[in-house]
């Protein structure tokens, strides 16, 4: 028996024994504490995305960006240590095959549209000729009334609003006029809805 065959070993021999015996079920249990690990670690450091923003064929220096992130986190009442704003771009949209940068141009629209078929974007910031691409697209939504009749705000366009004249272009010393825009299918028109309050103020 197991009993007497452990009673006459040292105690490293029994733990030799012990491992050679059960060495596959130690094995698979210390995999399965490391994958459920992993995971709990993962969750608990996972960056809880508020708002995802994309730059079209809009560029912008690193302090305006920080406007764009650090900003608006810094006018919310409540936030976690783990709240973030998702900023990707700037992509070049454009639709003319004869443009110098065509290539770039469509990996560009390969990666938004990738991004809004994945429901991973929410906000884009984009000049005239990107906005109108994604509205013979489809892949803006309409306004919301909290948006459009914000002080301020002008529009003629129901699918997007200029920047023009507010304190952040001012402040971002940005070139052209920039428009903001919602997409259709965005998880989160609240949060998106605020954020673009946010730019109008």
């Amino acid at each position: 028996m197991m009993k007497d065959v452990l009673s006459k070993m040292t105690g490293r021999q029994k733990l030799q024994y012990i491992f050679d015996y059960y060495k596959v079920q130690i094995a698979l249990i210390l995999a399965a504490v490391l994958v459920v690990g992993y995971g709990f670690c993962r969750l608990l450091t996972k960056p809880n995305v508020l708002v995802s923003v994309g730059l079209l064929n809009t560029t912008l220096g690193s302090s305006s960006k920080s406007m764009l992130t650090d900003g608006y986190l810094d006018t919310l009442t409540e936030r976690g240590a783990r709240d973030k704003v998702q900023l990707t771009g700037p992509l070049f949209i454009s639709e003319d095959p004869g443009s110098d940068a065509y290539e770039y141009t469509y990996a560009s629209s390969l990666k938004l549209q990738a991004q809004i078929t994945d429901r991973s974007l929410d906000v884009v910031l984009l000049d005239e000729k990107s906005l109108a691409v994604l509205e013979k697209n489809g892949y803006l939504m309409k306004l919301p009334s909290s948006v459009r009749d914000e002080e301020g705000a002008a529009s003629s366009d129901p699918y997007a609003i200029s920047l023009e004249g507010t304190s952040f272009s001012q402040q971002a010393n940005m070139s052209g006029t920039v428009y903001a825009g919602i997409i259709a299918n965005t998880t989160r028109k609240e949060q998106a809805a605020q954020y673009i309050r946010y730019l109008l103020s």
